[in-house]
């Protein structure tokens, strides 16, 4: 591709004789610049004298090897620990932008640096058709370590994905060394810029307040909690680093849930996984309310036989039927005296239903109810 740059065709065309040999392209890709380095012979001829041409270089001022290198710290976080806390990083190093995505089921980042932006994807799977599973990993930590050119090092790496990258595989456990960056705070001593709330979804209305340099909250697209999550709905992480806000949406179908907490005066939200997956199997209050497991929420005055619903209901692609096995968990069956069952039972099986995930009658995030 290099040599279709060279325009020989136009120089012979006035009588120049040109002869080259083979082209060898060296990369150099360092924090702040890219230096290439070619070797290309080149001899020039004319009727009375001629010209050989070896050596060739350039370099570009760019902080590609920086980006490259927070790329390859984000990736190990994520496929080791299953997330990156890029609201941190960013409180420290304020001369980078780090922006994340989840289009289902993977996570996009984009790094910008200098006005230079370094795209990447990581690849995600698919766990919401495992929905009925109490037991599945959407993090799972059980490979080796890759090393390639330059000892950059990949964790949690299949050994097959890594000698297809012609690497160096140590088997796990393992682990890569640490990827550091010096802080850089550009706007130290207090002049960092705050951030003024965005649209809260629940109230319908704009808040007042302001976020400082480094806090993050949540925001819902729903009332959240005890059940109550309307199907569509979705968790968000928003964020103030130097008086700009940015958002990181949860993993879609509710995979993920928004968590907020005040530290030193601050709000400080995390997004993590929700563990929803064993609630219904809980008959007990101890089992459900068993924070260090599951993510459930005990409901003694309901009047049906189960009670122990998620927090936070996860969401299936209910168009498709998945899911079915999930909602069938609040099946419940009841011998009535007379016309009917008791009015209370009835609600509090609906109750039950829909507190499960996208199931039964409830509404949406349009605040449409099923009838």
């Amino acid at each position: 591709i290099l040599g279709d740059c060279l325009d020989i065709g136009n120089l012979e065309s006035q009588g120049v004789s040109i002869a080259t040999g083979e082209m060898l392209v060296d990369p150099t890709i360092t924090d702040e610049k890219v230096i290439i380095s070619m070797y290309y012979p080149i001899q020039v001829s004319m009727p009375s004298t001629s010209y050989n041409v070896n050596d060739f270089s350039v370099e570009v001022d760019e902080p590609l090897g920086e980006l490259f290198r927070l790329a390859l710290m984000i990736m190990n976080k994520e496929n080791t620990n299953g997330f990156f806390d890029q609201v941190e990083f960013m409180e420290k190093h304020t001369d980078f932008v780090i922006k994340k995505q989840k289009p289902y089921p993977s996570t996009t980042y984009a790094l910008r640096k200098s006005g230079l932006i370094f795209n990447f994807v990581i690849q995600g799977v698919d766990t919401v058709t495992q929905a009925g599973s109490s037991g599945f990993n959407m993090h799972e930590n059980k490979y080796g370590c890759c090393y390639l050119r330059d000892n950059f090092c990949y964790a949690n790496t299949p050994a097959d994905v890594c000698e297809l990258k012609q690497g160096v595989y140590e088997p796990g456990p393992c682990s890569c060394p640490e990827v550091v960056f010096e802080e850089n705070v550009l706007c130290n001593n207090g002049a960092c810029g705050s951030c003024a709330l965005t649209y809260n979804y629940v109230t319908k209305d704009f808040d007042n307040s302001r976020k400082e340099h480094g806090e993050s909250w949540c925001v819902y697209e729903s009332i959240v909690g005890q059940g109550l999550d309307y199907v569509g709905s979705r968790h968000y992480m928003h964020y103030c680093i130097n008086g700009v806000e940015y958002v990181e949406p949860a993993r879609d179908y509710r995979e993920e849930l928004c968590t907020e907490s005040t530290v030193r005066g601050g709000s400080v939200a995390s997004i993590r996984v929700n563990r929803w997956q064993d609630c219904s199997r809980c008959t007990t209050e101890d089992c459900c309310n068993d924070v260090n497991l599951r993510d459930c929420v005990w409901k003694d005055w309901l009047d049906t036989e189960n009670k122990c619903s998620p927090e936070v209901p996860p969401g299936f692609r209910h168009w498709e039927f998945n899911g079915m096995d999930v909602c069938n968990f609040a099946n419940e069956e009841k011998y009535c005296d007379g016309f009917s069952c008791p009015n209370k039972w009835i609600d509090d099986s609906a109750i039950y239903c829909y507190s499960q995930g996208d199931c039964g009658n409830y509404r949406n995030t349009a605040d449409k109810l099923t009838k």
